[in-house]
């Protein structure tokens, strides 16, 4: 399989976590939701709000404050409604098929949500914000190289003694 087939055409962060539709190899090993939809939560930065409230990786977002969200496009368009500070319902399905519902507290001006779109023409993404309560112009002409794709949740280096 070549690398370009292994990249996600398109990637959301939000409370600090990177959503995508599920990856093709958790799809051939058969690790989907009984609900046969939702978006796959690929990874989470420490100190977000996903990690405060406990929503880690490796698992789907089935449904926000009770909306489906069976792809990228309708988890979006619910939590572009959600405000600064307000509680969200999140309703989950782990690898193992096990269901959990927990709430958490969005938090728009350390963790805005946003998207990164991936350009096969330049082998770049594109970066777009969706919510934030900061008062900067969209980036739509942000371009960040594939290479540094994924690394957008970075952890802090650790010092060495």
């Amino acid at each position: 399989m070549s690398e370009m087939a292994m990249v996600p055409p398109r990637m959301v962060n939000w409370c600090g976590s990177v959503i995508q539709d599920p990856h093709s190899a958790v799809r051939a090993l058969g690790f989907l939701p009984e609900e046969g939809h939702g978006v796959y939560l690929a990874r989470w930065c420490h100190g977000s709000p996903v990690h405060r409230y406990g929503l880690y990786a490796l698992q789907w977002i089935v449904e926000v404050n009770g909306k489906l969200t069976p792809d990228l496009e309708s988890f979006l368009n619910v939590v572009k409604e959600l405000e600064h500070g307000e509680f969200v319902r999140v309703r989950t399905v782990h690898l193992n098929g096990k269901p959990r519902v927990l709430t958490l507290k969005q938090d728009l001006l350390y963790w805005p949500t946003w998207e990164l779109r991936f350009d096969p023409e330049t082998a770049t993404y594109r970066r777009r914000t969706i919510k934030s309560l900061s008062s900067t112009p969209e980036d739509l002409h942000n371009v960040i190289p594939n290479k540094h794709a994924f690394f957008c949740c970075q952890m802090p280096k650790k010092k060495h003694v």
